[in-house]
């Protein structure tokens, strides 16, 4: 049987769904949706789901916010802006109203510390001799905001 093929699998269900969902979690923290669709990936029954979901965050092992939390931290280094944080950490599921709270208040996503790496990021970009349109291109499509780009790279000319 080959290792994709899960029709021929028994569903993962009881005992072994909630191995397989420890398991996961012990490898990293993952958002709800997230472990609900690698569960369903590896076979688990549906109907069974929710509730061990459920359980895994009454005793606090899932948790959406400390999911986002460290995501943001993880990749802090990252050049990316606010926008595109909040736009992978709902894509992950993260419900909106968590997204928000994260973006306001994790000390890397600050509009200060969101400034100094736009104007690292500018600053080394255009040394390289990349032309500014070029630049402000690239960094929209990292999520960071057209006036904020201006406003670094006035800094540079």
């Amino acid at each position: 049987m080959s290792g994709t093929d899960s029709s021929r699998r028994e569903p993962l269900s009881g005992r072994k769904l909630r191995e397989r969902a420890l398991d996961l979690l012990s490898r990293r923290d993952h958002s709800r949706v997230e472990l609900r669709q690698k569960l369903i990936q590896k076979g688990a029954r549906v109907d069974e789901i929710g509730p061990l979901l459920d359980e895994l965050e009454d005793i606090g092992y899932l948790d959406d916010r400390r999911f986002a939390e460290n995501f943001v931290r993880f990749r802090a280094g990252k050049a990316w802006g606010r926008r595109r944080y909040g736009q992978e950490l709902a894509k992950r599921g993260v419900d909106s109203d968590i997204v928000k709270e994260i973006l306001e208040t994790t000390p890397e996503l600050t509009y200060q510390s969101m400034d100094e790496k736009l104007r690292r990021l500018v600053e080394r970009e255009l040394s390289r001799g990349k032309e500014p349109d070029k630049v402000a291109a690239s960094l929209a499509r990292k999520g960071f905001a057209l006036p904020a780009i201006r406003g670094a790279m006035q800094h540079f000319h």
